[in-house]
Formats: structure tokens, C-alpha cells, sequence
């Protein structure tokens, strides 16, 4: 039996919630949302409270499914409470980023600047000009997005260059021997 699916969710006063048939509609501080719920879950609110439970037979696959949809569920309760916050640094020399407009410009050394559309939902601030805040009510759509400018410059482990989300460790390796 799943132990996060077991537990419940307690809704803030300041989110409603509401389901018609598989499809939970969010609506915070922060913004909208909307979740589709599997065939395998029910999803029963009382009294600001939601209960999430299994249909049919259990077994390996659905027992992960009920709590990975009780785990995305919060998050997004979470989401629309609090934004989630990620910082993305800039390390290498003349490595550098500034938020123009709705676009991220960003020079990496390569021969022309790297200029990315920022998606809906994100609001990017920089701090300073090696280091980028970036803030979302969708954790999993924030990352997705880090993910996506970290592949222009992979952190590397030689020197440590690269584009580092949030302290993220960067294994480092010695270098040539003589």
C-alpha cells in the first residue's frame, strides 16, 4: 500500500478546488491549474480535505500511481500558495545572462548570443549578471525549462564551467598529469 497516497490533502483557504469527473481545476494566488486524474484513482474532497484512494485491483503499478498523483496534487496546492523559486548560476568566464523583454540573452562563448523565449507562467529576475531567479507555480514546468538552457553549456567537470541550477554539485575531476 502506498504511504503517500494514504495521507490527505488539506486545502488552504485561499485555493478552490474543483472536479468534474477526471479533470481537478485549481485556482490560487498564484494562478490556475489544472490536473487530469487517472482511471486507477478517485479523488473524494470533504470538508477541505481530499482523500485519494485506488479503483479496481491493486498491485505494483497502480499502488505508484496513487501516490504519485497524491504527490502532483500537493505540489500544485503547493504551488499556487507559495511560488517555487530556482536560481540558475553562470560560471565561466564572459559567461553572462540579462533578461530582455519576455527573452533570456544570454552569452556563453560561443559567436553570437543565445536569445530563449521565456515560457508563460515563469517570471525571471536577475540578481546579478552570472546569476538568474527564476519563479513558477509549476515546479515541474520551472525544471523542465532549467533543464532546457543547462544544455547549451552542460556544468563540465574539469573546471567546473557551465550552467549551475541551484547549488547543483558539480562532480569535479583532476586534470592531465605530467
Amino acid at each position: 500500500m502506498s504511504k503517500v497516497g494514504k495521507s490527505h490533502i488539506h486545502i488552504p483557504s485561499n485555493v478552490k478546488v474543483s472536479q468534474n469527473g477526471c479533470l481537478l481545476e485549481l485556482e490560487g494566488p498564484n494562478g490556475k491549474a489544472e490536473y487530469t486524474i487517472p482511471a486507477n484513482v478517485s479523488l473524494e474532497i470533504k470538508d477541505s480535505v481530499m482523500i485519494f484512494s485506488l479503483i479496481g485491483e491493486k498491485n505494483k503499478q497502480t499502488d505508484a500511481l496513487w501516490g504519485t498523483t497524491r504527490a502532483n496534487v500537493n505540489n500544485i496546492i503547493k504551488g499556487l500558495c507559495t511560488l517555487y523559486e530556482k536560481r540558475i548560476e553562470f560560471v565561466g568566464v564572459g559567461y553572462r545572462a540579462a533578461v530582455v523583454g519576455n527573452k533570456i540573452e544570454m552569452k556563453l562563448g560561443f559567436s553570437h548570443d543565445v536569445l530563449i523565449d521565456i515560457p508563460e507562467g515563469i517570471k525571471v529576475v536577475a540578481e546579478k549578471p552570472t546569476v538568474l531567479l527564476f519563479k513558477s507555480a509549476c515546479n515541474q514546468k520551472l525544471g523542465n525549462f532549467l533543464r532546457t538552457l543547462q544544455l547549451y553549456r552542460k556544468p563540465e567537470p574539469y573546471k567546473g564551467k557551465g550552467l549551475i541550477i541551484d547549488n547543483q554539485y558539480v562532480y569535479r575531476k583532476e586534470g592531465k598529469k605530467k
